[in-house]
């Protein structure tokens, strides 16, 4: 995070970021039908950090809403707000962006929204522990991967403001295929 504040209000914080070609280049790679897309594992790993900082045990929800637009020739500014933590130890947060060159006044975009996990310390400790001390963990079946990548196939198609994302993956001889659809709210 480029900055944080924890605001007056009891408990509520602000995160910030900026995002851009010139210092993150690794994310323009990240193109969906010609549209490079920050991908939501940032969006999970900036939802970490925040949880990290502010002692939550990590993250329990987040639920994308509309696309990370990487701009080709402007930086994009990210907030992350978290909420104080309810009784049970749960805060709410929410990520927004706007392009840099939009200017001061320029709306916010929420772009992803969900809850951080109560601090305990049980899970504090589980954090800290090798989760996986036996490799691969017992009962998991091994996948061949020769060819994966050949396997994988994303295709994009776009209707006006709907982005529809079909994911196929032919794994150990069955079709998974996987749907996402990311609209806007009107």
């Amino acid at each position: 995070f480029a900055a944080s504040l924890e605001l007056a209000d009891g408990g509520s914080a602000v995160f910030t970021a900026r995002l851009s070609r010139a210092s993150h280049a690794w994310l323009a790679g990240h193109v969906l039908g010609g549209v490079a897309l920050i991908p939501a594992s940032v969006l999970l790993e900036l939802a970490l950090g925040a949880a990290e900082r502010l002692g939550s045990s990590g993250v329990d929800e987040l639920t994308l809403e509309a696309p990370l637009v990487f701009p080709e020739r402007s930086a994009l500014q990210l907030q992350l707000c978290v909420g104080a933590a309810a009784e049970s130890g749960v805060r709410s947060l929410s990520i927004h962006s706007r392009r840099e060159d939009a200017g001061a006044t320029a709306r916010w975009e929420r772009n992803a929204s969900g809850t951080l996990a109560a601090a305990s310390t049980a899970q504090a400790a589980a954090l800290h522990e090798p989760a996986l001390a036996v490799w691969p963990p017992e009962g998991a079946d091994a996948l061949e991967l020769s060819g994966f990548y050949e396997k994988l196939r994303v295709t994009v198609v776009r209707r006006r403001i709907v982005v529809r994302v079909v994911v196929d993956l032919d794994a150990a001889g069955r079709d998974d295929h996987g749907v996402l659809d990311v609209e806007p709210e009107r």
